[in-house]
């Protein structure tokens, strides 16, 4: 039977898992997207670079908020913002607007930000002798959306057909819901710093 740590650290990385699989979608159909909806072919790989900035504009704020009003409501707040950014990004696709899909990788990214901090609460909450092995079982969580993220992404592609890829981007908005529904599960330390 596990123990009130391990099923939290397990439902961390169920949640590192649905979070994440939203990026390897990003990664694995981004430029794809990026090339349909640019006519300057150049620009193609621009939703993934914008997302990766999205990644590093968000992840020192999102530590500094998550010490200030806790990583539940942190971790939510992650999660509404990718959500925003795969409703924006799917609507782009419909729209065949760059500028706008490039805002919601963007959004994406910083979602990402914020998924980097699961690692973290996990090693929160484990004692000594779990907490290599807790911060192991959260990343493993990622290597998982890896493999989910592109069977999710082959699956949904036609989706919503002509429209192609727009599938994709609307199965995020599903997965980040499942992960903040997932959190509320999840037993947390509230982990703030002294004002």
């Amino acid at each position: 039977m596990l123990t009130g740590t391990r099923r939290t650290v397990l439902m961390l990385a169920g949640c590192q898992a649905l979070s994440m699989t939203g990026g390897s979608i990003v990664g694995l159909t981004g430029a794809i997207v990026g090339n349909m909806l640019t006519p300057d072919k150049a620009l193609s790989t621009l939703p993934i670079a914008v997302q990766q900035a999205g990644v590093m504009a968000a992840t020192i704020p999102t530590a500094l908020l998550m010490a200030r009003i806790g990583r539940r409501p942190g971790f939510w707040l992650g999660t509404a913002i990718g959500g925003v950014g795969a409703v924006i990004a799917t609507w782009a696709i419909f729209r065949s607007s760059f500028e706008w899909f490039c805002f919601g990788t963007f959004l994406l990214g910083a979602n990402r930000g914020a998924t980097q901090q699961y690692r973290f609460a996990a090693a929160e909450i484990a004692d000594e002798a779990f907490r290599s092995k807790a911060i192991s079982l959260v990343l493993a969580g990622g290597v998982v959306s890896a493999v989910f993220g592109a069977e999710v992404a082959k699956w949904s592609r036609d989706l919503f057909e002509p429209v192609l890829f727009a599938g994709c981007y609307a199965l995020i908005v599903v997965l980040f819901l499942a992960s903040a529904v997932l959190l509320y599960f999840v037993e947390l330390l509230w982990c703030r710093t002294s004002p």
